[in-house]
Formats: structure tokens, sequence, C-alpha cells
């Protein structure tokens, strides 16, 4: 098939996980190296593209969330307001293993994943925070295992994905959070960035 026949194939409404399953197939497999030479931005493009300092990154917006359970709605992670309040925040049950997920707009190269959160309001809870996992897809990028809560902080990610999605541990704990956001490079055809049809 041509390009064309790809461009087509890949502008078709697709459900953003099949979608994202053909493009991980295409990095990962390196099959775009036998398709006609400068369709895909190559792995190694994004990377130069975003360099060592991450001055090149973008913010990459989420959508459609969901979490274990819905005491504070989950769009207040992702509504593009970092306000450091509780009754500001998404928010879950105390409960075992508590999550939160959401969809990026378009698959991306993820670099990072900053995470803001408020203090719980009763010094009895327990925060999902200080022991979870930020999956990017079905990829673990980073585990966070600390005693100290923390109010801001960003994690390495170095993955291809269009889901999001943090995961607890923990027994009886809260996950809370203000804004979630993330960082790296939506991916790209260059005939499209080129304006070719």
């Amino acid at each position: 098939m041509h390009h064309g026949g790809w461009m087509r194939l890949l502008s078709l409404r697709m459900p953003g996980s099949l979608l994202l399953q053909l493009l991980l197939l295409l990095f990962s497999c390196e099959i775009h190296a036998t398709l006609e030479r400068g369709t895909f931005v190559s792995r190694e493009e994004y990377y130069r593209r975003i360099n060592a300092d991450n001055t090149n990154e973008e913010r990459l917006y989420l959508e459609n969330c969901a979490q274990s359970s819905d005491t504070g709605h989950c769009s207040l992670a992702i509504d593009n307001q970092i306000i450091q309040e509780w009754t500001q925040c998404s928010s879950t049950a105390s409960e075992t293993q508590p999550w939160w997920n959401a969809f990026l707009e378009t698959p991306a190269y993820v670099s990072k994943v900053v995470i803001h959160t408020a203090p719980l309001p009763d010094a009895a809870m327990q925060s999902a925070l200080n022991q979870f996992i930020i999956y990017a897809g079905g990829t673990a990028c980073y585990r966070h295992n600390a005693a100290a809560s923390f109010s801001s902080r960003s994690f390495p990610c170095d993955v291809f994905t269009d889901f999001i999605e943090l995961s607890s541990d923990r027994k009886d704990a809260v996950m809370s959070l203000c804004e979630v956001e993330v960082y790296g490079k939506a991916l790209a055809f260059q005939e499209l960035e080129n304006g070719a049809a």
C-alpha cells in the first residue's frame, strides 16, 4: 500500500486504542522503515526534537477521565487550573488501590508527567500518592514510593501512548489530584505537517 493509502487509513475515525496499537506496532517493530521513506516521523526524530534540557516539549492535553470512585469529579484534575485546595481537586473515596486515568487527545511521545495535589482534609487520611505507579498505556513508566507527601512534582516517562493512569497499591487511601499535566510531543506524519493531503 502506498503512503497515501496509509494516510487515508489512519485518518478514519477509529477508536484511540486501535489507532495507538497500530502506531506502536509500526514504531516498535520498525515496520515504518519498510514503508516509503519519509512517511513517519521516527522515534529518533522525536528524541532530537525534545533535546536534553526538554525546552522543545509541549503540553499534551487529557480528556475522557475516569477514577475508581467519584467523590470529587475526575475532570477537576484536567481543568487547566492549579488550585491546590481539597474542594477544587479530584479525589477518590478512602479505598484499596485507588486509581485515576485519562486519554490523551492524540497519541504522543510522553517525556514527563507533572502531578499537583493538595493536603488531605483529615490528618487520619492516607494519601495514595505516597505509593503509586504511573502507567502510560500498558507500560509502567514510573514507580513512586516515599514516606513524605508532595504538593507538586514532575515524574519522568519515556514512552509512546494515548492513555495515562495513576494507580496506587495502598489500602484505605485517598487519591487527590488538583492537576495532572503531561508533556512530550504528539505523534505526527510528515505529509500532514507539511500540509499535503
